[in-house]
């Protein structure tokens, strides 16, 4: 999504995107056309989304937001735990949870990016925000602060949401396991999130 010709928001499933979208939409003046190529628009990686610069001005900038691997992957997992009430517990084995993340990166959903690592939507020029900081009064506040972009409408409209993906997990399950395998497998993202996060608290957000 373009944001008034200068900003460009790269959306990594699962870290807030289609909130922080209706923020832009109430907002700004924004471009966003959807595309298959093979790669849904809307969660491009890099550098699919470079092909979007034509249409910005030559200053232009990049940003996103990331999140702790282990979060996002319970979220991203959501709709294979509605169908499989067993999942948890087989992701708990090391080589089942590898060839279950390949088998949807490869495959299942290849489309959407879903499970692609954090690290690969991202160039040296990226800005980036921790959804762990909420996506409040601090994001506008670093929005303003890197792309002089203000946020007067706060009432956002709520989103559409989808039950198997967007409502609380209830989980009454040993999760210890899965986070390990989650932090190895995703062990580039892991590190990001951690550095990110604490540049951002020194920088007092």
């Amino acid at each position: 999504m373009i944001i008034n010709d200068k900003v460009y928001f790269i959306h990594i499933p699962r870290t807030g995107g289609r909130y922080i979208k209706k923020i832009f939409i109430s907002n700004f003046n924004v471009k966003y056309k959807k595309e298959i190529s093979p790669i849904e628009s809307m969660h491009w990686h890099y550098p699919l989304y470079l092909k979007k610069q034509k249409e910005m001005n030559k200053d232009s900038k990049f940003f996103t937001v990331i999140r702790d691997p282990f979060e996002k992957i319970m979220s991203t997992l959501k709709f294979d735990i509605s169908q499989d009430k067993n999942i948890l517990n087989k992701l708990k084995d090391r080589d089942f949870f590898i060839n279950h993340i390949e088998d949807h990166r490869n495959i299942h959903s290849f489309h959407n990016n879903w499970y692609r690592p954090q690290v690969d939507f991202l160039s040296q020029e990226t800005f980036l925000w921790h959804f762990s900081l909420g996506l409040g009064d601090q994001f506008f506040s670093w929005l303003k602060n890197n792309f002089g972009l203000f946020i007067k409408n706060k009432k956002i409209p709520d989103y559409d949401k989808v039950p198997e993906l967007d409502y609380p997990l209830v989980i009454d399950s040993d999760l210890t396991d899965i986070k390990k395998n989650t932090y190895l497998y995703y062990e580039k993202d892991y590190l990001l999130s951690k550095f990110v996060l604490n540049d951002l608290k020194n920088k007092g957000f």
